[in-house]
């Protein structure tokens, strides 16, 4: 089982929690966490079908690693980072998706998570690129990203349906050859819209 530590947070594999920790966190979270993530219906956040995306493995595929933050006691559910759509050669590269709880924000764990997660795959899985894009409007990932040495790359028009409409996201992205993990200066400043 893959366990790693930061100062404040356990890191799990998603798969390997209590679906009840993961349904505590989608429940309260729903209303904050609502205007950065597709619409999905009131069955989504039922016990039953957290349940059973679960036991279908939908947390345990080849092409993804998604990761529980939780806080070093081990009960409590601060985050969320998911490494997705990974791919090996000649791409060698994934996207990154992370949320953490609203009562959590503003303390610095999912940097101190990203900054554990993202040297993890890079190390693991020898990935050349992971990227991570976002609403232009959404400032708090623009800062986390850009102070991870994330830099912009394009700008795509209605990209994704968010909340249910259409939003414009920017692309970004990190090098394994300029990932340097904790302290590391970035090489450009990500702007927000």
């Amino acid at each position: 089982m893959v366990e790693l530590r930061t100062r404040n947070l356990l890191v799990r594999p998603l798969g390997q929690i209590a679906p009840t920790l993961l349904h505590g966190y989608l429940i309260q979270n729903r209303h904050s966490h609502g205007q950065w993530e597709p619409a999905r219906s009131d069955d989504y956040f039922a016990l039953e079908s957290v349940k059973a995306r679960f036991v279908s493995g939908e947390f345990e595929t080849p092409d993804e690693r998604r990761f529980a933050l939780l806080l070093q006691g081990g009960s409590d559910l601060a985050g969320v980072v998911n490494f997705t759509n990974i791919a090996g050669y000649p791409f060698e590269a994934c996207h990154l998706g992370f949320s953490i709880a609203a009562k959590h924000e503003g303390k610095g764990l999912m940097r101190e998570a990203l900054l554990c997660t993202i040297t993890h795959v890079f190390q693991t899985l020898g990935l050349n690129r992971v990227m991570a894009n976002f609403v232009p409007r959404n400032v708090r990932s623009a800062l986390l990203l850009s102070g991870l040495g994330f830099t912009i790359e394009g700008f795509a028009k209605d990209y994704l349906c968010i909340a249910g409409r259409w939003e414009d996201h920017l692309l970004t992205s990190v090098l394994r050859k300029d990932w340097h993990g904790e302290g590391a200066p970035s090489r450009a400043r990500i702007t927000p819209g």
